[in-house]
């Protein structure tokens, strides 16, 4: 095999800069460049579950580009951890972001959209944010919830939910309506 590709875990756990290499392809001896750091191969560090994936020919770089945002996005969208589907958010963003520096033909020829297409749906992606990010507490609450239910008192079952809501509401993502919203919840407002 000539290239190397990297393959983060896509579960939205994977830190920031793994997230970063995902798809990212090189010949076989070239260094992966991340933050000023050269690895040959993960783990780029302590509690990496990234791996290598072997090829002759890996696909061109705007559909690993592409299919590494769609897998993100729907993390983003479908995962009940909150802090997992920030992640698949922001590395949603940064796919897409990524995307739109290739040119149009260098899109057409991997059968995706050109790049006007692009920039409108990163426009979409984050003006959609507070409704994807509360999104994300409502699946987060609604699994604490249930997990909860198997207690054997209500002072504990609202105890564990308080705990999650107060976790996210610490989380530096939150705009003033996605603290709202988490307000609203605690105060027993239907969802």
């Amino acid at each position: 095999m000539s290239y190397k590709v990297w393959s983060s875990c896509m579960d939205g756990c994977s830190c920031s800069l793994c997230a970063k290499l995902e798809g990212a392809a090189l010949p076989i001896d070239d260094p992966f460049v991340i933050a000023g750091r050269s690895v040959q191969a993960p783990p780029l560090h302590n509690g990496c579950r990234c791996s290598l994936m072997y090829q002759e020919k890996p696909a061109p770089a705007p559909m690993r580009a592409f299919e590494a945002f769609i897998s993100f996005l729907s993390i983003a969208n479908e995962s009940d951890d909150f802090f997992a589907a920030v992640n698949g958010y922001h590395a949603a963003v940064f796919f897409l972001r990524r995307l739109l520096d290739f040119s149009d033909a260098e899109l057409g020829s991997a059968g995706l959209k050109g790049r006007r297409e692009l920039a409108d749906d990163l426009a979409a992606l984050v003006a959609n944010r507070d409704a994807i990010f509360n999104g994300a507490i409502v699946r987060a609450h609604d699994r604490v919830s249930h997990d909860a239910a198997s207690l054997k008192t209500e002072r504990g079952r609202r105890a564990r939910v308080d705990r999650l809501l107060q976790l996210i509401t610490s989380s530096q993502e939150l705009s003033p309506a996605n603290l709202q919203f988490i307000r609203s919840i605690s105060e027993g407002v239907p969802i």
